[in-house]
Formats: C-alpha cells, structure tokens, sequence
C-alpha cells in the first residue's frame, strides 16, 4: 500500500501542530517554565535560532511522515495508529538519547527539566506519532463495507 505523498503532509502539517502546541502552551503549564527545543535545535545545527521554526516544520511535516509511510508504516506491527505510537516512541528515544545530548541539554532532558521535561516529550512525541497513524489509516471503501455485509450472513447490518 502506498499513501499520497499530498495525504502524507497534510497528516505531517496536523502531527506538527498538535506536538507543537504541547511543547509550546501545554508543557509550559505544568513545568512551570518555557521550552525552547525549536531553538536548541537550531543553536544545535549551528544556525540562528531563526532557523529553528524553519527546521522544526521542515522535518514534522515533511521529512518524518515521509520516512514513517515509505518504510515504517510497511514493517511496524498493528493498525496505523499503533503504527504511529510505535514511530512517536521511536521520534522520542532518538531525541533523547541523541539530539537533546547534542543540544547541550542531557540524556532524558537531564540538564533540561530532567524527568518533567521528558515526559512531556514522550506525550508530545507520542501524540505526534497517533495523529499520523490516524490520519494515515488506510480508508475503508463502500465495496469493503459490501463484502463485509455479505460475509456475515444473517447478522443484521443495524448491529455494526
């Protein structure tokens, strides 16, 4: 099976959002100070943090949900939106144990917020990852919906 490339950024454009707004508004709350991993990020690359959005949006809607439904999403177990919470936990181990080192803050936000903080990038990452995996679910077709009706027999349709 292969997913619309267009279908694919679309699901990308709302995963982005949703983590985005967690990082943004959400964790702010209950952390009880900013987070700024959009310009770790880029302070990381070596650009201005101008670039960071740019980075940020780059890789969430265009790069990621490309890698998840070319590769991923054929070799992941279970449904898609388990599929996705299995990329999310990927997306969050890989930062963690890769790009928040590298932007100076720690293994697991160590020098970052320590455990508060990686928590609310495991729920980020993980809802990223079910946005994609429900947005990406395969559709069910009127025929599908036929054939199912016809395979069950004397079960009546107003069950379902």
């Amino acid at each position: 099976m292969r997913l619309s490339t267009i279908r694919t950024l679309v699901a990308g454009l709302a995963a982005t959002v949703v983590l985005t707004a967690i990082v943004t508004w959400v964790a702010p709350m209950f952390l009880g100070h900013p987070v700024d991993g959009i310009a770790g990020t880029a302070r990381m690359l070596g650009m201005g943090t101008s670039f960071g959005p740019l980075v940020h949006f780059l890789f969430g809607i265009v790069v990621l949900p490309l890698i998840f439904t070319r590769i991923l999403a054929r070799v992941l177990p279970g449904p898609f939106p388990f599929r996705g919470l299995q990329w999310g936990l990927l997306l969050w181990l890989l930062a963690e144990l890769v790009v928040m080192p590298a932007a100076g803050a720690g293994r697991f936000h160590a020098a970052a917020g320590g455990a508060p903080a990686a928590l609310w990038s495991l729920v980020a990452h993980l809802l990223y990852g079910l946005v994609l995996g429900v947005f990406l679910k395969p559709r069910t077709r009127a025929r599908d919906l036929v054939e199912m009706r016809e395979s069950m027999g004397s079960v009546a349709w107003k069950d379902l």
